[in-house]
């Protein structure tokens, strides 16, 4: 049976409840041949002694998930071919600058053209390029109460201008509607996970206000997972996923005060951004299929 370990240098809380499918997936598949190391939080030292640990066994493959986390673990595991999951910033530096070990790739996977591009010119040619990365379809009922509910994600990017504007703009308005934020507030209701901020909310405000580098949109991830109206701007990885103009609340970039009024626009048009989640297709499994097609 193969045998294929997974190493984890980025993610996040809604990236990883995506790993955590695949690895369902990975395991039912390889059982005892599949390991998992998460190197986050770890110093170098502490890192590479959890590689050398690892590396004491045999592997077919390598996944790592993170490009920043390649040029340290790969020489723990001279010959072993390598999968990549593009899923976390990095700044490419000089044209083919991995092209000495991109010869050991099997496959890299990434969420953007943007992410392709630079990916290729870096020196990888085996690339597949694909929505998501997709979470399992889990729908909640949207709340029903005497006031419907806002949801602010925080991306860490913007998101405490975006409450500021959201709660000037209703109180100005006079509109009637809660939030739902993991932000602490006086003015909305804290939780501490953000699939419970998308679960008790109408519609999911997303600020993205920082560099885009091709990662997953991970507001629209969640969305689509949890079958919820989405507010947010455009980036790279929001051109291949299953979403158009108009099925969504496009927000501009660094106009924070779009936030503010993108309650009223969904308001106008609720049963067709309500609508949406529920028609679009995604594909959870496609990247655990691929790597076990691969090995």
């Amino acid at each position: 049976m193969p045998r294929l370990l997974e190493i984890t240098y980025d993610g996040g809380p809604i990236l990883d409840v995506v790993f955590a499918a695949q690895r369902r997936s990975l395991g039912s598949e390889l059982g005892r041949g599949f390991l998992h190391v998460d190197l986050r939080g770890h110093n170098t030292k502490g890192r590479a002694k959890l590689l050398q640990a690892a590396a004491r066994h045999r592997w077919d493959a390598v996944l790592i998930r993170g490009v920043r986390g390649m040029e340290e673990a790969l020489p723990f595991f001279t010959g072993t071919p390598f999968f990549l999951d593009h899923v976390g910033g990095y700044d490419f530096g000089l044209k083919n600058e991995f092209s000495p070990i991109a010869f050991k790739l099997r496959r890299a996977f990434c969420y953007s053209p943007q992410a392709d591009n630079e990916l290729r010119d870096a020196g990888f040619g085996k690339i597949t390029t694909m929505a998501g990365p997709s979470l399992p379809d889990l729908r909640a009922p949207a709340p029903t109460g005497d006031l419907p509910v806002l949801g602010l994600l925080d991306t860490g990017h913007g998101a405490r201008q975006a409450l500021a504007r959201i709660k000037q703009v209703r109180a100005a308005q006079g509109w009637g509607f809660d939030i739902v934020t993991t932000l602490k507030d006086s003015q909305a209701r804290q939780v501490a996970h953000p699939f419970e901020v998308a679960e008790q909310c109408n519609v999911l405000a997303c600020p993205m206000e920082f560099r885009d580098q091709g990662t997953p949109h991970e507001g629209a991830i969640l969305a689509l997972s949890v079958g919820r109206a989405l507010a947010t701007s455009q980036t790279s990885a929001m051109l291949a996923l299953p979403y158009t103009p108009a099925k969504y609340i496009h927000v501009e970039k660094y106009g924070l005060g779009g936030y503010g009024t993108c309650w009223e626009v969904y308001r106008r048009s609720r049963a067709r951004l309500d609508d949406w989640p529920d028609r679009a297709r995604t594909d959870h499994s496609r990247i655990a299929r691929e790597i076990l097609e691969r090995m």
